[in-house]
C-alpha cells in the first residue's frame, strides 16, 4: 500500500492509500492453437505461445464465447 506524504489517518475507507500490484511482463509470439474440450468442444481452447528463451507456454483465460466461435 501507498500512502501520500501529506495524508492525514483516517478510518475505514478512504482515497489517500493506494494499493500497488506488481506486474511481471514478457513478450512471446503465438505458434499455434488447441481445440478446447468439454463445454468449448471444438471451439478455441488455448494459444500456444514461446517465449524468447523457448519456453513453450499455452494461454487459456480471457477469451470470450464470440472470440472462442472464430477458430
Amino acid at each position: 500500500m501507498l500512502l501520500r506524504a501529506d495524508a492525514t489517518y483516517v478510518t475505514g475507507r478512504n482515497e489517500a492509500p493506494r494499493k500497488l500490484k506488481a506486474l511481471d511482463d514478457a513478450e512471446a509470439t503465438v505458434i499455434g492453437h488447441v481445440s478446447s474440450k468439454g463445454k468449448y468442444t471444438g471451439r478455441l481452447g488455448a494459444l500456444q505461445v514461446e517465449t524468447q528463451d523457448g519456453k513453450r507456454l499455452q494461454i487459456t483465460t480471457g477469451f470470450s464465447d464470440a472470440v472462442r466461435e472464430q477458430f
